[in-house]
């Protein structure tokens, strides 16, 4: 019968473990499924390492390791993608988390004696150099201190890897994500107290206001000196992290922080025209030149010009306007697009809006919706907020005669230009319309119900369950508003909402607080199945601001219901 050769026992406490006897020449172990010991963790490799007999001899065995993290023996020899013998009683760390304890895997291998023995005894014959066989029993004296002395040296390797160990810790604590070195001049942010050098994050700003780790809104940047100081007592017992003096410098010039400071505030107009330029020397300079070799501003058809300007100037026959008009092309097409549209203002000089019915422009209106109205010098403009176009602002007007088209919502008083001489911008949605003429669509079903994701699903699928659209719910609720049955609770400084002026933003506000009034009159029994019945109101109600984000929440309680907060206390 076939002995075997070795064991191995797994001594970590974290599992019962039956010692496993060796008989093959060679064993892997990782999370693998072919693995021979095959262990469930996330910290193992699925190929850890594997133990191999010389089959020679069958006296020499040997441990090689194939992960990335490294295999520990007896707590003073780490092994990564390397060999070494084993010994017997040693102890094998295939997972090893100073931090974790429960997390390691720690087996012991022990050789068979007997085995041991013979190998020794054949390999001793075998040998055709010596001529005298080696005395297998040692003398007891030589025994004892060799192994004392193997004891102390393992000690003295155990405190060198447990303080290596430390050290690993410690920097992985304060080193910079952005550079990946040891943190120089440290900068924490608020809220989220994410730590970075003062250099790193400089330049990290100018890009983003978010935290690079988290992503969180960063409100605040402020010096840490606890930081500072624990570092620099961390280069002090090992120097050789530190950085060189030319990069201490280096990062010093390029730090902007040096003191505590609220997030800076970030100019999106001027970045948007400077991104192609090197400073704002190279952007004025070729500004100039811009406008030296080019036509000016109102033969560009820009809406920006001076109050210098003047507005008897002759157009040029190469005018865009006037060629397009020339061949009769539809209002869409007469006006330029974007990009020639809007151009960036001359530095230092002030601008103002114009628009199609301004005295320069006044000839290029091929707009039959557009009122008949010349701009006077000193008109104000708004700018649609649909589709960016400048348009005169007439509100004065508009109060002393009705009969003008409105400019802006009743409600949020958000100017648009769609009523007053129809909105260019391509697949325009009515931006303003009296509230009884608005056109729901499926859309608006995503958070109709309180801004609740769950509760909105709930009425869309029983909208689906009955046959119905959207478009037949809106209606009833008007019908039901008209009749008196729904009131407007949420939304204030507003009479007669079906015959007023509002914006898409606001009628949707106007639509979900019926929406949910009409809920509220659906019969449970043919609204719920069986299990979403059952759950329990949220104390408080419609109110509940959690409901918004936290779909978790939204699916435990109900909130289509009144808030009773205030009556539990």
């Amino acid at each position: 019968m076939e002995k075997y050769w070795g064991i191995i026992k797994r001594v970590d406490g974290n599992a019962e473990s039956t010692p496993i006897k060796l008989y093959k020449d060679s064993y892997l172990f990782g999370r693998a499924k072919e693995c021979d010991f095959c262990y469930e963790n996330i910290f193992l490799s699925k190929k850890q390492c594997f133990i191999q007999r010389n089959s020679n001899d069958g006296t020499n065995i040997f441990l090689h390791d194939l992960s990335s993290n490294g295999t520990v023996i007896n707590l003073n020899k780490k092994l990564c993608q390397e060999k070494t013998k084993l010994n017997d009683q040693d102890i094998l760390y295939l997972v090893y988390r100073k931090n974790q304890p429960k997390k390691n895997i720690v087996l012991k291998f022990e050789t068979n004696k007997e085995v041991e023995s013979e190998n020794k005894i054949e390999s001793i014959d075998t040998e055709a150099n010596h001529n005298q066989k080696r005395n297998i029993d040692c003398d007891i004296n030589l025994k004892e201190k060799i192994r004392k002395n193997e004891t102390e040296n393992e000690s003295v390797e155990k405190k060198e890897f447990e303080k290596n160990q430390d050290e690993d810790d410690l920097s992985e604590n304060i080193t910079c994500t952005i550079c990946n070195e040891i943190i120089h001049d440290c900068v924490s942010l608020q809220p989220c107290m994410h730590s970075y050098c003062g250099a790193c994050y400089s330049d990290w700003m100018v890009k983003s206001q978010e935290c690079p780790i988290c992503r969180k809104k960063v409100e605040r940047i402020a010096k840490n000196f606890l930081i500072n100081s624990i570092i620099e007592s961390f280069l002090k017992k090992y120097p050789q992290k530190k950085r060189s003096d030319s990069e201490i410098n280096l990062m010093n010039e390029k730090n902007k922080i040096n003191q505590d400071m609220a997030y800076p505030e970030r100019n999106d107009k001027v970045e948007k025209f400077q991104d192609d330029y090197e400073s704002d020397d190279d952007l004025k300079k070729n500004q100039t030149e811009q406008n030296n070799n080019s036509d000016t501003e109102s033969d560009r058809g820009s809406i920006f010009r001076s109050d210098d300007e003047n507005d008897d100037e002759n157009y040029d026959d190469q005018n865009i306007f006037a060629n397009n008009y020339r061949n009769n092309f539809p209002v869409a097409n007469v006006w330029p697009n974007r990009i020639q549209y809007f151009n960036p203002p001359i530095f230092n000089q002030p601008f103002r809006f114009t628009c199609r019915q301004c005295p320069q422009n006044k000839i290029f209106n091929y707009n039959p919706l557009a009122p008949d109205y010349t701009c006077n010098q000193f008109q104000n403009h708004l700018l649609c907020q649909c589709c960016l176009e400048a348009f005169p602002d007439r509100s004065q007007e508009i109060m002393r005669n009705p009969v003008l088209p409105k400019q802006n919502c009743s409600m949020c008083f958000t100017p648009y230009c769609n009523l007053y001489w129809g909105c260019n911008k391509g697949g325009c949605k009515k931006c303003l319309v009296h509230f009884r003429d608005f056109l729901p669509d499926n859309e608006c079903l995503n958070l109709l119900i309180n801004e609740n994701q769950y509760e909105s699903e709930l009425f869309s699928d029983w909208i689906r369950r009955k046959n119905k659209k959207i478009e037949d719910v809106f209606e009833d609720c008007l019908a039901r508003l008209e009749m008196g049955r729904f009131k407007l609770q949420n939304v204030r400084n507003i009479d007669h909402p079906l015959d007023k002026i509002v914006c898409r933003k606001c009628a949707l506000k106007l639509f979900s607080d019926l929406a949910y009034q009409f809920r509220s009159e659906i019969p449970d029994e043919s609204f719920f199945n069986d299990n979403n019945r059952l759950r329990a109101d949220c104390y408080w109600g419609r109110e509940c601001r959690t409901q918004k984000h936290n779909l978790n929440h939204s699916k435990k309680y109900n909130h289509v219901c009144e808030k009773t907060k205030l009556e539990q206390i």
